[in-house]
């Protein structure tokens, strides 16, 4: 199990079996804000890719020979991103939260781009990857969702929900749709978005509680099968049980 830090100055590798741990890279890693990297992506066993979060570059390790490559000058600012897409073993798709474009990582060739021009309050803090292969981008403090082409390298923006904190957990159903839950206050409705047409659609109104669902710690919004959606709760009071087949919710608990 390879371990990248928050914010300790190291890596480390644990092995289940025995037991035990040791850590290596303790000369390219330096404590920032506690949000240095956005997470981890697997491409082979002697191949993964650091995502950067404050981070000014990209890493990869070899968890086998415990070796690293740096690559990447994406500088300063904190918190450039959260959320990421693996679209194949040579390009990994990172969506803008305080970064003003989206990063492209090709982790074989160790290189980086970046395209497309964000202004304003931008942050996103969660995607889905599409079927398509595009990027859906989810508005947590930006008004509207955002429809990313990686090959392309385009950006298409539809949609206007108003508020901040709006939204934050989401799954791709098996039409091809996008089911979004609400967090804050100022996101009330649970939301199916058709992004072929660019159809936003309000299933249910779940109010102005706060920190509703969210995917800080781990996904949490689960497809049990075609007719079943299970959404557990970050703030809110009932798990939301959703049949996307015949748009019928029932709250347990």
């Amino acid at each position: 199990i390879l371990s990248m830090p928050r914010t300790p100055t190291f890596a480390v590798i644990y092995d289940p079996a025995t037991q035990t741990y040791e850590t290596f890279a303790t000369d390219i890693f330096s404590y920032n804000d506690g949000n240095n990297y956005a997470g981890l992506v697997y491409i082979n066993d002697n191949l993964i890719c650091v995502i950067p979060g404050s981070s000014g570059t990209v890493i990869n390790v070899d968890p086998i020979n415990k070796t690293t490559d740096v690559y990447g000058s994406l500088g300063a600012t904190l918190t450039k991103y959260t959320s990421f897409q693996k679209i194949n073993d040579d390009l990994i798709c990172c969506v803008p939260r305080s970064a003003t474009s989206v990063l492209l990582i090709h982790p074989i060739s160790k290189t980086v781009e970046t395209f497309g021009t964000f202004t304003g309050n931008i942050d996103y803090q969660s995607s889905v990857l599409l079927p398509n292969g595009h990027v859906l981008c989810i508005p947590y403090n930006e008004t509207r969702f955002c429809d990313i082409d990686p090959i392309a390298k385009t950006t298409t923006f539809y949609g206007n929900i108003t508020g901040t904190s709006k939204y934050w957990s989401s799954l791709v159903l098996a039409n091809g749709h996008v089911l979004t839950f609400p967090y804050a206050a100022s996101g009330r409705y649970i939301l199916d978005i058709d992004p072929v047409n660019q159809i936003i659609t309000q299933i249910k109104d779940l109010g102005t509680i706060n920190g509703k669902f969210t995917e800080s710690t781990q996904p949490n919004i689960y497809q049990i099968s075609n007719e079943q959606i299970l959404a557990v709760p970050s703030g809110y009071t009932q798990i939301i049980d959703y049949n996307p087949s015949t748009i019928n919710i029932n709250k347990l608990g």
